[in-house]
């Protein structure tokens, strides 16, 4: 390890094209020493602690397990795994940006856990540390990602570098931060979320930024040809005619499909939820990379219509397809404590014979999870029905209904005699509801999206962990997912239908804990 520190502080410090004087040089390995002695404290609190295992702590989503965790960054594949940074406070389980932690995994579901990547010591990332992304080159790793300053002289967001040649200990560049925000009316402290990627040799960076009152969302394009230094290459403005803050932007080019991934907060009205709402989708449309223009070819599409799916990183496997994974969010005055969880990890692709559709569905590898099967065929649906022996609370559902002879349909789950979450299906609206009014403390409402059958039929795929559902519809036409919080109570399955609905096959499968 003492190798590898040494090896990264002469990378950090060689990677400056000049150290203006030996005061400067000594300032900065003094900082490098520091941020070493803040991590490794850390590090000696998280050997001595656990998270608190709640009812609702997911059976086989990810969840770190060193305190308390946010939102995900960095998502990435480097020297055979699948990298994973989180905010972390290894001290408690209460909202911190002060860490980055960091797992790894060779197959997406089940993760070691790394030692924490960076800790926010120095000015620029006192505040806090921020989103970002990474990227291999000539064998290195290169870690982006926003960092606060926040005192008495400026409060500024930039974008920081840090380095590392085997994956798991990072140095801080000795130039941070590399990107400031710019002058003019651009908010100082919306600079956020850094996505990187590369074009015919050259790198680009894509920010979140806005004007000076916060009001109107700016997303900045910078390019670079060597990692450090950049150039502000376009401005690209509210792409959309709503006045939406845009959160977390990446691009995606696939084969006949691209566009600005983004992520928005809407307020909501309710009684009992939280007064946010989470939404995130994809603006079809091209970047000229001659002249860093974006011009948009289509209107936004969601790629989740539920209610909790957010701020979601990406990861490009091959050119008609992405690794996607966003976060299940957390809900205040939660009395087992807020805490935010992996959703599955996506497959995002591209379907022109559907039209024009962005297609998401489940990473395959979640078969091998599969522990014991109940299933049945040709089953006749109408009165309301409990399925026997079709109990859990962590269990993945796949099952065709023909409505040829019904109106309607309603899988109803987690249920109980005063709770559940209901799937409906209304024929004659065409339309498929998610209806969480039910599903236990904290949530209400429903989601809706429009979805019509195919050959009479509508198939879902639908994976239940302790506190949440995600619903694929039609092999990924549209999802949903949200948060739900039920008593321990609630592990029953019941359908109904309006009429006679034929359900073609159920297959249920019990999931093994990975957690």
């Amino acid at each position: 390890m003492k190798k590898i520190f040494l090896f990264a502080i002469i990378l950090a410090l060689t990677a400056v094209s000049v150290m203006t004087s030996s005061a400067l040089a000594s300032c900065y390995l003094d900082s490098l020493e520091l941020h070493k002695s803040v991590i490794q404290k850390a590090e000696n609190k998280v050997t001595d602690s656990h998270k608190t295992v709640s009812l609702w702590s997911p059976a086989y989503h990810f969840l770190p397990v060193d305190g308390w965790s946010g939102l995900f960054s960095g998502l990435s594949y480097f020297n055979g795994g699948y990298n994973l940074f989180y905010f972390n406070n290894p001290f408690a389980l209460t909202d911190s940006k002060k860490y980055l932690g960091h797992s790894l995994s060779n197959d997406l579901l089940r993760w070691a856990r790394l030692p924490i990547s960076l800790a926010a010591v120095d000015t620029y990332d006192s505040g806090d540390l921020g989103a970002g992304s990474a990227i291999e080159k000539d064998g290195l790793f290169y870690l982006f990602y926003s960092g606060l300053q926040k005192d008495v002289n400026l409060t500024q967001k930039t974008v920081n570098l840090a380095l590392s040649k085997d994956g798991v200990s990072f140095i801080k560049h000795a130039n941070n931060p590399i990107i400031s925000p710019p002058k003019g009316d651009f908010s100082q402290s919306k600079f956020d979320s850094p996505y990187i990627w590369m074009h015919d040799n050259r790198f680009y960076l894509l920010i979140a930024s806005a004007n000076k009152s916060g009001t109107e969302s700016k997303l900045l394009l910078y390019r670079s040809k060597n990692l450090l230094d950049w150039e502000l290459f376009n401005v690209i403005e509210n792409p959309e005619s709503e006045s939406r803050i845009w959160e977390y932007p990446s691009y995606i080019e696939m084969k006949g499909f691209s566009g600005i991934l983004l992520s928005y907060k809407d307020s909501q009205n309710s009684k009992n939820s939280q007064s946010v709402s989470y939404r995130c989708g994809i603006i079809p449309g091209t970047i000229d990379y001659s002249s860093g223009k974006f011009t948009q070819k289509g209107d936004f599409q969601f790629i989740d219509y539920g209610f909790d799916y957010y701020a979601p990183q990406i990861s490009k496997i091959d050119e008609n397809k992405y690794l996607v994974w966003g976060h299940l969010m957390d809900y205040q005055n939660n009395p087992n404590g807020d805490f935010i969880t992996g959703a599955m990890p996506r497959i995002l692709s591209y379907s022109d014979n559907k039209d024009n559709k962005i297609i998401v569905n489940p990473i395959p590898q979640f078969t091998s999870l599969r522990e014991s099967k109940l299933s049945f065929k040709n089953f006749n649906v109408s009165h309301p029905a409990i399925l026997k022996g079709f109990v859990g609370d962590a269990y993945e559902i796949e099952t065709l209904i023909d409505l040829r002879l019904a109106k309607n349909f309603s899988l109803k789950l987690r249920t109980s005699d005063d709770e559940e979450t209901v799937l409906f299906y209304d024929k004659v609206k065409q339309l498929f509801i998610l209806n969480r009014e039910k599903s236990g403390i904290l949530l209400d409402g429903s989601r809706g999206v429009n979805m019509p059958l195919n050959n009479n039929c509508i198939k879902l795929h639908v994976f239940v962990d302790k506190s949440s559902i995600e619903v694929f519809i039609n092999d990924g036409e549209a999802v949903l997912s949200s948060r739900i919080f039920p008593s321990e109570k609630s592990r029953n399955l019941k359908v109904s239908a309006l009429g006679r609905a034929k359900v073609k096959y159920f297959n249920f499968y019990k999931l093994n804990i990975v957690q």
